[in-house]
């Protein structure tokens, strides 16, 4: 057995303080004196100042509490760890909050917190509503009358291949003639949408349509199909447009 006697000075109030320790042997407590040295940097007093003044922040909103200067500061602390385990718990939502609060309000008693204390929060509340029934209704109408957090906006789908992409694309990509149909070669990146920038990163894919859902007839040229488009009504260029988009073939190669 050796005793571990590290000097260690507090970064806050720049005093030296001493950390002692039992441990199994020589080396062992040599090893701790360097680690102590180098990572425990506050005093007990300053830790305590710290710890005090954070649990005093977290309850600020509670009212203040009787009892002896000594009491009081423990019964802050108490009041705080059992903040501290309502808002980081994933069991106990807004209803235990609430319940909290209300007692908080009428428990006034640096005493009571001190009687009370190593108990988890859910215990504490249950126990207590318990014990007081009447409780009950002030914790009820707490929590209606505490404002519905904000519904989050439904995300938007990803939007698909609009008409006025294609009709982009058409005005620099005309499409290939055929017998009975017209070819479109189209261009998709890898975030699925339309480009006119082929590239490594995109594949091409084919959209045959019959001349007829166009409303065309075989002898038309390639670039009439552009022409027609943009001199239609805003819903043939819709329907035109959206055939294409929807007879686009999956079967691509990377380019």
């Amino acid at each position: 057995m050796a005793i571990a006697n590290a000097t260690c000075k507090c970064a806050t109030c720049g005093k030296e303080f001493v950390i002692r320790a039992n441990k199994r042997n020589t080396e062992i407590a040599r090893n701790f004196e360097q680690w102590a040295v180098a990572n425990i940097t506050e005093c007990d007093e300053c830790r305590h100042k710290r710890e005090t003044a954070a649990a005093a922040a977290a309850t600020a909103y509670m009212p203040e509490l009787t009892g002896s200067p000594k009491q009081i500061s423990w019964a802050i602390s108490i009041r705080a760890d059992f903040v501290h385990q309502i808002e980081h718990s994933t069991d106990l939502d807004k209803t235990w909050k609430a319940a909290f609060d209300v007692i908080a309000a009428h428990k006034t008693e640096a005493k009571w917190w001190i009687e009370h204390r190593g108990m988890s929060a859910n215990l504490l509340c249950t126990s207590t509503v318990k014990d007081e029934p009447e409780l009950l209704e002030e914790i009820k109408a707490s929590v209606e009358s505490k404002p519905q957090p904000a519904e989050a906006p439904a995300e938007e789908p990803e939007p698909q291949h609009t008409a006025a992409e294609i009709h982009e694309y058409l005005l620099n990509r005309y499409p290939q003639t055929h017998d009975d149909h017209l070819e479109f070669i189209v261009h998709i990146d890898r975030a699925g949408r339309l480009t006119n920038v082929p590239s490594l990163e995109t594949s091409y894919f084919t959209a045959a349509l019959p001349y007829e859902a166009l409303g065309l007839n075989p002898d038309c040229r390639p670039d009439q199909l552009t022409a027609a488009i943009t001199a239609d009504p805003k819903h043939e260029f819709e329907r035109i447009c959206n055939l294409i988009a929807n007879n686009i073939s999956h079967a691509s190669r990377k380019e």
